[in-house]
């Protein structure tokens, strides 16, 4: 497998200027389940919610098993 993606250009990078501009008292919630997202946690503020889905090492804050504990989990959030 090969992913192309820009350069000095990754998901934290992306999500840090859109997640600056919540509101103060905003949760914010990052989800993923590969290496890319790790930027992605790594760029939420405190007292955000990350949460991995599936096997591996993570900085997430949160563990799901699987797709179906995700659909199961936001099913229940509606």
């Amino acid at each position: 497998m090969i992913e192309v993606r820009p350069f000095g250009l990754d998901k934290g990078t992306v999500v840090k200027p859109l997640v600056d501009r919540v509101a103060d008292g905003t949760l914010v919630v990052g989800m993923g389940d590969d290496q890319t997202d790790e930027d992605l946690f790594a760029s939420l503020p405190d007292g955000a919610i990350s949460i991995h889905v599936g096997d591996g090492r993570s900085i997430a804050t949160t563990r799901v098993p699987d797709i179906e504990s995700v659909r199961r989990m936001l099913s229940g959030l509606l």
